[in-house]
């Protein structure tokens, strides 16, 4: 009985207890609710938001999760509202509720900041991030990598997911951060990449800018691969970017431009001075044929011109011994006449194939050493050096492709291509020129020679000398002979006259035996000189053939200059056009923050994606855990009081 009593006396107390605590309970509900009412009925200010956007992707890039923290400055306390295609909301500020009705998020903000979290499930990144693994050159899956050794290839795709959020796609840049652990990882190897040390951590970071897709790839050796996720930061390019420091590229680029348009007026005058040497000698090339016929058939007639001139000392010879005796035969006076006249003429003949032998010579030899004047001797032994040793500026690959991803249009690229062309077929080019360049100053230095050895311009110029010396006296020695035979014809029959003609028969035998003398030797003289000068003819037309190929090698270097010029005229406009239409494309400073949740948001100052990849770790056998005790209700609890 004693133990019914108390039962039903503790009863009594817990069911006493239970009332004043629902009654207490149910006030503070009631006063809670009043406030939240009072609050509410107040309309809040702020004056702007940031959105941190929270995404977790699987090792190879799905989107699993996705939150996004807001943050408010409010200005003015009471209820503020925001939207956003939320599943569920948090407070992070305090302990007041956060209501969503549908996309409608309201609560009441008291403080400065005010902090809540809003769970999303179907809206996606505005990226696609696309992570593939290689092992030893095979494609792996990340559970399969875990613990593996090997060498390693990671390779991260970022690209526009479609049109969903295109604004942050064209605005935004991404940073991609992959952490190796330098216990586990050796030997990183990232071209496009980013290195840096955090400790026992060497981060790889890689930067897509705005509107840009692209592949970064990162490859490793491991003994026990273990990795612990990818970090994506995509933050707005708002920075304004300014003009860089161009003014030394676009300098060096307008030197480079002005020496190539230098060079293509001087080779155009190189052009001109080259032809019209080409044309000198040319009509050296004639005249020196001529001389050289003129040589020839001056040979060719010596023989006869000797053999006449020997006639005529044998019938002086005759005609002096004759006039030894007293009796002399006049029919012989009548010959001698006669053959002294002959003689005339044949003298005269001479003189003339000599002046006309002359004339032509002097004519050759002027053009001659016109041309050889004309070829151009300014250019040193060191700038011929460096024409030999030009070559085209080589762009490899790499840099090409390194130019286009930096943005340099195609156009360009091209042109510079196109440049690097031209360069080599003028460097060729001028390679000929060099060549025809220093024989034609051997040429002319074999012409002109030096100081201590006189060179073949003195020879040359010494034989119109000579013919000169040897008309005049061929003209001096041809009067004597006219004076000779008027004076025979005129001698009378008398002892006087017979004396006269004796003595003068025996003076001209004397003369003519050393002038036919002199006219062997000068015969022989004429052979050996048109021996000699097929040699020197044959050296002429070399040269006008060296000079026809140079004049071509330059109206070919003429062409490369003209079209490496027209490719470099207008680079350095160019190039300053690329580098601000790039600087145009980058500069985001007058981007205006959207919200990324809802378009109905309003003052948002900033929105940032916090991305990360799970980790890839070994599965571990996990220690099995203790049997959790099993909860007693209150009532179990209340009966083991009484047990």
């Amino acid at each position: 009985m004693k133990q019914i009593k108390k039962i039903l006396f503790l009863l009594t107390i817990v069911v006493l207890l239970a009332s004043t605590v629902l009654t207490t309970v149910s006030a503070n509900v009631s006063n809670d609710k009043s406030k939240q009412e009072n609050e509410r009925e107040k309309t809040g200010e702020m004056s702007g938001k940031d959105e941190v956007i929270y995404a977790t992707l699987s090792p190879t890039g799905e989107q699993q999760e996705l939150y996004v923290v807001n943050r408010f400055d409010i200005v003015k306390e009471g209820t503020i509202v925001d939207y956003g295609d939320y599943t569920s909301v948090r407070n992070l500020t305090d302990m007041t509720e956060v209501t969503l009705d549908g996309n409608k998020v309201e609560f009441s903000a008291t403080d400065e900041k005010f902090y809540y979290q809003g769970n999303m499930e179907k809206t996606e990144l505005p990226w696609n991030i696309d992570v593939t693994y290689y092992l030893d050159g095979e494609k792996i899956s990340p559970e399969q990598l875990a613990g593996k050794e090997g060498t390693i290839k990671i390779e991260v795709d970022a690209k526009a997911n479609g049109e969903h959020g295109k604004t942050f796609f064209n605005n935004y840049m991404l940073q991609v951060t992959l952490p190796f652990d330098s216990e586990t990882f050796s030997n990183i190897q990232a071209p496009d990449g980013m290195v840096a040390n955090a400790g026992k951590t060497q981060q790889i970071t890689f930067t897509l800018m705005p509107e840009k897709e692209k592949t970064f790839t990162v490859e490793a050796d491991t003994d026990n691969f273990e990795f612990d996720g990818i970090e994506i930061s995509g933050v707005p390019s708002s920075m304004s970017i300014e003009d860089p420091e161009t003014d030394e590229m676009t300098g060096d680029i307008r030197t480079l431009s002005d020496a190539i348009a230098d060079l293509n007026t001087g080779v155009s005058d190189l052009v001109v001075g080259v032809r019209e040497m080409n044309d000198g000698a040319s009509e050296l090339v004639n005249g020196s044929a001529q001389y050289r016929g003129g040589i020839a058939e001056l040979d060719g007639s010596s023989s006869e011109l000797i053999g006449g001139s020997k006639e005529i000392e044998n019938a002086l010879q005759s005609m002096n011994g004759s006039l030894s005796d007293v009796d002399v035969d006049t029919s012989q006076q009548d010959q001698l006449v006669e053959g002294l006249k002959q003689l005339s003429a044949g003298l005269k003949e001479m003189k003339d194939g000599l002046q006309k032998l002359k004339d032509n010579y002097s004519t050759a030899y002027q053009a001659l050493d016109g041309a050889m004047n004309g070829i151009p001797s300014n250019l040193t032994k060191e700038e011929l050096n460096g024409l030999q040793g030009m070559k085209a500026p080589q762009f490899t690959e790499k840099e090409m492709q390194a130019l286009q991803e930096a943005g340099i249009e195609q156009e360009t690229l091209q042109k510079l291509q196109n440049v690097q062309s031209s360069m080599e077929q003028v460097s060729s080019t001028i390679g000929k020129l060099a060549t025809v360049y220093e024989k034609a100053q051997v040429a002319k230095g074999t012409y002109f020679g030096t100081q201590d050895k006189p060179g073949a311009k003195a020879a040359l110029g010494a034989v119109v000398g000579s013919l000169e010396e040897t008309i005049a006296g061929l003209n001096e020695m041809t009067a004597n002979v006219d004076t000779m035979a008027s004076e025979i014809s005129s001698v009378s029959n008398g002892m006087e006259g017979l004396q006269q003609l004796k003595d003068g028969i025996a003076s001209l035998t004397k003369e003519y035996g050393s002038f036919h003398t002199g006219l062997a030797e000068y015969t022989n003289g004429v052979k050996e000189l048109s021996n000699s000068y097929s040699d020197i003819h044959a050296g002429i037309n070399e040269f006008d053939h060296g000079v026809s190929e140079l004049e071509e090698g330059v109206v070919e270097l003429k062409d490369g200059t003209q079209e490496l010029h027209d490719s470099t005229k207008d680079m350095p406009q160019e190039m300053t056009e690329e580098i601000d239409e790039m600087i145009s494309q980058y500069d985001k400073s007058d981007f205006d923050s959207v919200s990324f949740v809802s378009e109905k948001n309003e003052q948002v100052d900033h929105v940032q994606f916090v991305i990360q990849t799970k980790s890839i770790e070994v599965d571990e056998s996990k220690e099995e855990e203790p049997e959790k005790e099993e909860k007693s209700s209150f009532w179990e609890k209340f009966k083991a009081l009484f047990s």
